[in-house]
């Protein structure tokens, strides 16, 4: 499992503040898929689709928080907040490997 991380201040941000409600759920929606897919702030055309529902709500992320990208959009200053794929990856080996450990002088 993955977690994503979001500022306290998040729903003040005035990009934010601005955003229908689909919006907003397309937004945090889309933040969360990067996290649990480990795309490094990458949403597919199709996910990005399916989030919004209506190319309207598109219109509101674009370009302040989806950037528009080959095959889909990036989340503006996703990995400035999260983790790459490769950390979260070592970190998986790491925790894997530590309880190896523990289990083997069980």
């Amino acid at each position: 499992m993955s977690w994503v991380k979001i500022d306290d201040r998040f729903p003040e941000n005035p990009k934010i503040a601005a955003l229908s409600d689909q919006a907003f759920v397309a937004y945090v929606t889309s933040i969360c898929y990067c996290a649990r897919e480990l795309t490094d702030g990458f949403v597919p055309l199709k996910k990005a689709k399916e989030y919004a529902g209506k190319p309207k709500t598109v219109q509101e992320l674009v370009p302040g928080l989806w950037e528009p990208c080959a095959g889909g959009f990036r989340i503006h200053d996703y990995l400035q907040y999260n983790p790459t794929r490769d950390r979260v990856l070592a970190e998986r080996e790491a925790a894997k490997r530590r309880m190896q450990g523990v289990r083997s002088r069980n």
